[in-house]
């Protein structure tokens, strides 16, 4: 999974960069007349989203054939939940879920369907941003569990631990609602000794590499309170 490693690393770095110009910035304006960015009246912001998630294939070994196993792309919704804890700054939770179909794609024969699939997220972070009139573009990082959910006989419920990056930017059309677009690179961290179990005749699905890459486009609304 060199691919992988390669874009998790250039993604973290580009988000680092974003952080680092968006922090400079603030200090410079903040050193240079006082000036800090209003904290908004507001404390907490809900927003319902929807959108849509491509999913990397995983290299597996599946009923004694080795292929690439695959969540289909498909939509996705969630809900986010910023709390207000500096000028700039928020607190996030984040609950996203995706329903799909698992298939496999032997090396030397023709694709298989194993089953239906659920992957939630379940995860906490931060925000960082500095509104700009009614519009805040944004860099975003949270930590959490992702949780696989088999529909298909054989299959078990396995949690992993995953880190999210995104960018967007929340339009705020009145002080209490608003519309939110953002860009999000889910990064599920995977073992050596991952599994899922599936199919009806006891087959077993073991992951290798070092994780999964994900990404999603999504739209929502903003609720402030």
């Amino acid at each position: 999974m060199r691919g992988v490693r390669v874009s998790v690393k250039s993604l973290f770095l580009s988000v680092l960069v974003l952080l680092i110009c968006t922090s400079s910035t603030l200090a410079q304006r903040t050193g240079s007349s006082g000036w800090v960015p209003p904290q908004p009246a507001h404390k907490i912001e809900i927003s319902p989203f929807g959108g849509y998630l491509w999913s990397q294939s995983a290299d597996v070994q599946y009923a004694d054939e080795y292929g690439k196993l695959d969540a289909v792309s498909s939509p996705m919704w969630g809900i986010e939940v910023d709390i207000n804890v500096s000028p700039g700054g928020q607190a996030v939770l984040l609950y996203q879920r995706q329903e799909t179909e698992l298939t496999f794609q032997p090396n030397y024969s023709a694709k298989q369907t194993v089953g239906d699939i659920a992957i939630e997220y379940w995860h906490i972070g931060g925000i960082g941003g500095v509104q700009n009139g009614k519009i805040m573009p944004f860099g975003l990082i949270t930590l959490g569990g992702t949780r696989f959910i088999p529909n298909f006989i054989g299959g078990s419920e396995t949690w992993k631990f995953s880190i999210l990056f995104g960018v967007g930017a929340k339009i705020y059309v009145t002080e209490r609602i608003g519309l939110r677009v953002q860009g999000l690179l889910p990064w599920i961290i995977m073992s050596g000794g991952a599994a899922i179990s599936c199919g009806g005749n006891g087959c077993y699905t073991a992951f290798g590499g070092s994780g999964i890459v994900q990404a999603t486009l999504s739209a929502g609304l903003i609720f402030a309170f």
